[in-house]
């Protein structure tokens, strides 16, 4: 899988985060209650996918 788009991640997390949905984008599965801390991580460049790498804007 190419490498995961910020903008995307951040819509998914946005309008769908109650599905986890931009954590299966993302590659991280592990559902949690942590979708507030996930959407500040995507804002800052912070949130890394299942690779280890940032989901950045750039």
């Amino acid at each position: 899988m190419a490498d995961a788009n910020w903008v995307v991640a951040l819509l998914l997390c946005f309008f769908l985060s109650w599905l986890g949905a931009h954590r299966f984008y993302t590659g991280r599965i592990g559902l949690g209650l942590w979708t507030l801390i996930d959407f500040i991580l995507l804002l800052c460049g912070k949130l890394q996918d299942g690779k280890g790498n940032c989901v950045s804007n750039s």
